[in-house]
């Protein structure tokens, strides 16, 4: 995929998403000139199509940022593990997440992620060998660049496997089993305290 785009030998930022008004590209793409500051050839690839994608090549343009920002559009479902993989940094500014897939998707494709702080994302990013949060666009500026800068500075896999573990498929399987298992003795108890007071003799008096 890198070679495809021709990007073989530059730092990769990844946005990928619906690009929409909610997710706020336009953060990222604010953050960018500050970012090329420190690494003059890291490039911003947003891929994804929406409603915004017009104001933000005009924001993109705007900012003269010419192939630091690429807009690939819409992509096949099947070329989306590439494009994670072709990045060094999955980021996102968007306030709009409550459990983000995308992350998920990131963190599955062994790629760090930059995300705003909110409950979830904080939980969910808890170390830096994982990704990180920030809460305002110099934040932003200094985890990517320190990412981009030391790329292999936090390369343990360990938390990431741990993390990847806490949310399989297969975890939340076994939970919802468990789940219903209590349900179905506690139903079972209920019935069998029902048919005890049903075979209980009357009392008349």
């Amino acid at each position: 995929m890198r070679e495809r785009l021709g990007l073989t030998d530059v730092p990769v930022l990844l946005s990928l998403s619906r690009v929409a008004y909610e997710k706020r590209i336009d953060k990222v793409i604010a953050a960018m000139p500050s970012v090329l500051a420190q690494v003059p050839k890291a490039v911003l690839l947003v891929v994804g199509d929406g409603p915004a994608r017009e104001d933000l090549e005009h924001q993109a343009q705007s900012l003269g940022l010419g192939q630091h920002v690429r807009f690939i559009g819409q992509v096949d479902h099947s070329d989306v593990p590439d494009y994670y993989r072709a990045a060094d940094i999955f980021v996102s500014a968007s306030d709009s997440e409550s459990q983000g897939l995308t992350y998920i998707e990131a963190l599955a494709a062994e790629r760090k992620v930059v995300a705003l702080a909110a409950s979830y994302t904080n939980s969910l990013l808890d170390d830096p060998a994982i990704g990180t949060t920030f809460t305002t666009q110099a934040e932003m500026v200094h985890q990517l660049v320190n990412y981009l800068q030391h790329p292999h500075a936090f390369d343990d896999p360990a938390p990431r496997e741990a993390k990847l573990r806490a949310i399989s498929a297969d975890l939340f399987g076994d939970r919802v089993l468990k789940v219903y298992a209590h349900a179905q003795e506690r139903f079972d108890e209920e019935l069998a305290e029902e048919a005890e007071r049903l075979d209980e003799p009357t009392m008349k008096g």
